[in-house]
């Protein structure tokens, strides 16, 4: 049993636990416990409570009056936290917590309030529906409101529209946008194209928005979705490195189908990108090389690129390095940087790639011919500068290589063939000994052989005018007619041994064929022109008025 008020009970409300509100037009509310005693006598209220509910799980406790005030007490230590008047001033008779946390009041006077569950302030309130006595919730934002009026009763629905757009709760899927009411695909964005958020494709639950107006749908896992949502260039992206397949819009990706590389900033089909596939070693300059570098300048099209002052040509320090010969597609190296590339099989190759060398030509012996022959040999030693390299000079008797004026000993007998009088015969190898081997050659040996036992003739120191004027006073005064015809045969004679002597004119000193000829004809048959060398016929001898040949 619990204490008694002096007057009747206006309202009751038990409390989890077993304990027992009670409260009468004495106007105290009286705070039990299950044993009965009192446990508080709450006296705030200034009329008579009407109706007593728990709200916020059980945390807060609801006095309503016929004043239509709502007193606002803790369950904790039972304090007054808050008094709220309601706008109409009727007396509550009825109320009901909605499952959203709303709070319906219905009065004697016709008016229905909707309550803020958090602050109690007043929400929405409807008039002129009778005498609320019951209010029931049937569904989310819908309630039942039990109405009586003089003479008969009446069952209302309450329908809110939160968002006084026009359209009940229950009907409106967007209740607190008052700009959208309808979402015909069920994607969660409102079908009104002017109201907030709206449905670009109202009948695409996949798709709803279209930022960048490139006419594809946001969402890139809807239809005809766009992996570019803010790029109108761009939409799909094949390759899936964040760069679109349209390599003429912004962003475009040069390789759509290589995730390692996008851009081609000099438009040589290589990408810019250093770690990725085929890169372009040379990004802003337009090139085709593909061995040492790629896409790199290479003048000559022999796939090497023409050096920079950031790589350097091909050298013994840079054996991968650029083009030494931009210009020649057959060369491209010069590991001894003396100016003859490496490849043999190239424009004057070095046959001696790794060691610096000026020959330009080699000797060495063709047993096929049974002779030696001088072939082309570039870029090999040459340490005495004629022309020929020095491995070819050595013929395992004598070495020539320091020797410029000699390279090769035809007949082996110690002496180069530059000075030997006859190179094929191993026996002679000055003037003395070739005419000892030859003494018929007038022509070459008429300065060897001179008598011995003969008087000094004044007319040996004549020369050939004189002695012809000489004999023709000798004919006149002894031969007659027979001196006539001697003279005439010594005068054929006299020709004859003169031509001779010019064409052994390379027996002279003066006449010997250097090796200073034999670069010069060299070079001049490397590079197309004509030459000249010593040597040859050097004088001419005939009758006076006339010329030989």
């Amino acid at each position: 049993m619990t204490i008694s008020h002096l007057s009747e009970v206006s309202a009751i409300l038990g409390l989890p636990g077993g304990g027992v509100v009670t409260t009468g037009r004495d106007l105290i509310i009286r705070v039990n416990h299950p044993n009965g005693t009192q446990n508080r006598a709450l006296m705030d209220i200034t009329s008579v409570v009407t109706n007593l509910a728990l709200v916020d799980n059980g945390q807060t406790m609801l006095a309503m009056t016929e004043s239509g005030k709502v007193f606002v007490y803790s369950t904790a230590n039972w304090t007054l936290e808050d008094e709220v008047t309601l706008s109409s001033e009727g007396m509550i008779h009825s109320m009901a917590v909605l499952s959203d946390g709303r709070i319906a009041m219905g009065t004697h006077n016709g008016h229905l309030h909707i309550i803020n569950g958090t602050d109690y302030s007043e929400i929405d309130h409807f008039s002129n529906i009778g005498n609320i006595v019951g209010i029931h919730e049937v569904g989310p934002n819908s309630f039942l409101a039990l109405a009586s009026f003089i003479g008969s009763s009446q069952v209302i629905l309450f329908d809110v529209d939160t968002d006084g757009d026009g359209v009940v709760d229950s009907d409106d899927l967007f209740p607190t946008d008052p700009t959208q009411q309808v979402d015909a695909d069920g994607d969660g964005y409102g079908d009104n194209q002017l109201g907030n958020n709206p449905d670009v494709w109202p009948a695409d639950p996949s798709q709803w928005a279209d930022s960048d107006g490139d006419g594809r749908g946001d969402n890139a896992d809807g239809t005809n979705g766009d992996q570019f949502p803010n790029n109108a260039d761009q939409h799909t992206d094949s390759d899936g490195d964040g760069y679109g397949d349209n390599s003429l819009g912004l962003n475009g990706d040069f390789f759509p189908n290589d995730p390692s590389q996008w851009f081609d900033s000099d438009g040589d089909g290589l990408g810019d990108n250093l770690e990725g596939t085929n890169p372009d070693d040379c990004p802003n300059s337009p090139g085709d090389s593909h061995i040492d570098r790629n896409g790199c300048p290479d003048s000559d099209d022999d796939g090497y690129s023409d050096a920079t002052e950031d790589f350097p040509a091909c050298s013994a320090l840079a054996p991968n390095g650029a083009d030494r010969y931009p210009i020649d597609p057959t060369q491209w190296c010069d590991t001894d940087q003396d100016n003859y590339g490496d490849n043999l099989t190239g424009n004057k190759p070095d046959w001696c790639p790794a060691e610096w060398g000026n020959s330009t030509r080699g000797i060495y012996f063709d047993t096929g011919e049974n002779r030696y022959v001088t072939v082309q040999r570039f870029g090999c030693p040459d340490r005495d500068g004629d022309g020929y390299e020095d491995s070819g000079e050595h013929d395992g008797l004598t070495d020539w290589s320091t020797d410029p004026n000699e390279w090769v000993d035809s007949d082996r007998d110690g002496v180069g063939d530059n000075s030997d009088w006859d190179d094929l015969d191993p026996t002679v190898a000055t003037e003395e000994e070739y005419c000892a081997k030859h003494p018929d050659d007038y022509a070459v040996c008429s300065n060897v052989y001179v008598p011995t036992n003969v008087t000094e003739d004044p007319e040996e120191e004549l020369d050939p005018s004189e002695k012809r004027n000489q004999l023709m006073k000798e004919f006149l005064i002894y031969g007659g007619g027979i001196g006539v015809g001697l003279i005439a045969a010594i005068l054929i004679l006299w020709g004859l041994i003169g031509l001779i002597r010019t064409t052994m004119a390379k027996r002279s000193p003066d006449a010997q064929y250097s090796h200073q000829d034999a670069t010069k004809e060299l070079q001049a048959d490397e590079e197309g022109e004509e030459f000249s060398t010593r040597g040859g016929i050097t004088q001419e001898k005939g009758w006076e008025g006339e010329a030989l040949g």
